[in-house]
């Protein structure tokens, strides 16, 4: 049976109205294809944002800023 709803991580920092209308954009995305749940992992202490270890989610949308992700 498949799942009602995806798990999307957002690795999008909050820290500016840019960065929060492209968030707002994703929603109203989610929005109109039937509802994602999402997931907003915290920052490190360098800044980035980082998924937890144990996440196990259905796809990740992000701005990439690092060469390690």
């Amino acid at each position: 049976m498949p799942k009602s709803q995806l798990d999307i991580a957002l690795l999008i920092k909050t820290d500016s109205e840019w960065h929060r209308s492209v968030i707002k954009g994703i929603a109203q995305f989610s929005e109109d294809c039937g509802g994602w749940k999402f997931t907003i992992p915290s920052s490190n202490i360098e800044g980035e944002v980082v998924l937890p270890d144990d996440w196990h989610g259905d796809g990740i949308i992000g701005r990439m800023t690092s060469q390690e992700l």
